[in-house]
């Protein structure tokens, strides 16, 4: 526990600045739904403040994340903390902190439904966004935030070789209605179980990407 308190301790000041920048991102979306600029782009959905936050939420906690756990992992090291108290404080902490964010999107998204009257709501956002799914949301964002990590600590300067393929694949392939139909298939095919078997496939999947980075740090400690 009082690794946990530290650990939450050192974040605040971080979680309160990408909370406040989370708000800010989500106004800038509502102020340019409301001018012109927004035909000019043919954007058709007004709920810009909501898509701003939840992609730029998206990018900058992944991204945030990754390069934390590298970070402090390299710090705990140095300060002999075992690769179990490390990985179960920053665990909880990244979870609390996605946490937050995710229902601060779910919270602006139903002010931006109240704010655009008589238009309808994305179905993501509308039937993907119960508390459930931001459990689940949230889970699946600390692992990948951690094997990343645990990825780049390993390969160092040749993960950039791995993830900017990656990411130009995804860019790229998302153009792509087939792999849109695929991955929305998927989605909804998972959605279709019942609210229990999806929280277990999320917890067997965490459990497996906790012990696959646990084990992944082995280099670097030995208890």
């Amino acid at each position: 526990m009082k690794s946990i308190r530290l650990k939450w301790r050192v974040e605040k000041n971080d979680m309160l600045f990408f909370l406040a920048m989370a708000v800010g991102l989500w106004l800038f979306g509502r102020i340019l739904s409301e001018t012109p600029a927004r035909y000019f782009l043919q954007i058709e959905t007004e709920f810009l403040g909501t898509a701003f936050l939840a992609f730029g939420m998206g990018l900058v906690l992944m991204i945030w994340l990754m390069a934390d756990f590298y970070l402090s992992f390299q710090l705990a090291v140095g300060f002999g903390q075992t690769r179990k108290e490390f990985l179960t404080s920053g665990t909880i902490s990244y979870f609390l902190y996605i946490m937050l964010h995710l229902f601060l999107l779910r919270f602006l998204f139903e002010i931006e439904k109240n704010l655009v009257q008589g238009t309808e709501a994305p179905v993501l956002l509308e039937k993907y966004g119960t508390p459930l799914w931001l459990l689940c949301y949230g889970i699946l964002f600390v692992i990948a935030a951690e094997l990343m990590g645990t990825m780049i600590y390993y390969l160092r300067v040749k993960s950039i070789i791995i993830l900017l393929p990656l990411e130009f694949l995804v860019i790229f392939a998302v153009r792509e209605d087939k792999f849109v139909r695929q991955i929305k298939t998927a989605f909804l095919g998972f959605a279709d179980f019942s609210g229990g078997v999806r929280l277990l496939l999320v917890a067997l999947i965490s459990i497996i990407g906790f012990c696959i980075t646990f084990f992944g740090m082995k280099k670097a400690q030995n208890y």
